[in-house]
């Protein structure tokens, strides 16, 4: 498919780790320096997907108990990374490990927005710059959404009526989530295995916009 542009100006491992989970770590924080991808492409992979504006409403409708209980969905994301070494000697430093607390937050938040337009995408390109650059490979990336996706499916079960009887509201839920999962982990492989980061590529014109 090609790569995808992003802004021309480098950041450096000290000023990423710096910048991830500030108070303004939205659109405003890194102005301009999100990598891009057209709409059209955007699209195309969420068709290849079936995800639709439908799958996006259903994710949206779990937001409010998504905020409810972020506190917890996070503490238990973080002690399950915790006990793995690897990861740990990325992310236990306390400075580190605060900020990335903090990003994770807006990252759960986000899954459930009901928007993944190329705001999104770029951002998902660059939380898959930052998993590189610090030593995070594609083994522990994986391994890491799998237990963010036992944790939010445990809590979908939980606040779906009929409980984990299979129903069809569950399936949906779950489905449209696995769905978002994947869309996002085909992202964060393309930094990692089409170098696509965030250096010496200047931003690509906008396309028509992307449903959903």
């Amino acid at each position: 498919m090609g790569s995808y542009g992003s802004a021309a100006k480098s950041i450096s491992d000290k000023e990423i780790l710096a910048r991830v989970g500030r108070k303004e770590a939205d659109d405003r924080a890194f102005p301009g320096q999100y990598p891009t991808m057209p709409d059209d492409e955007i699209a195309r992979r969420k068709a290849a997907l079936r995800f639709t504006k439908d799958d996006a409403k259903i994710l949206a409708d779990l937001a409010p108990v998504v905020a409810a209980e972020i506190d917890v969905l996070i503490d238990r994301f973080y002690e399950q990374q915790l006990a793995i070494p690897e990861i740990a000697a990325v992310i236990r430093e306390p400075e580190t490990f605060h900020r990335l607390h903090a990003t994770m937050r807006i990252y759960i938040l986000e899954l459930f927005s009901g928007t993944y337009d190329a705001t999104y995408v770029g951002k998902r390109l660059f939380i898959g710059t930052i998993h590189k650059r610090i030593g995070v490979g594609p083994d522990l990336y994986l391994a890491s959404v799998h237990r963010l996706k036992e944790i939010l499916a445990d809590m979908i079960e939980r606040h779906t009526p009929g409980g984990r009887e299979p129903s069809g509201l569950l399936r949906r839920r779950l489905d449209a989530m696995d769905q978002l999962l994947f869309f996002e982990s085909a992202l964060t492989f393309g930094t990692y295995i089409g170098g696509r980061s965030m250096e010496g590529r200047a931003p690509q014109p906008r396309r028509r916009a992307a449903s959903a």
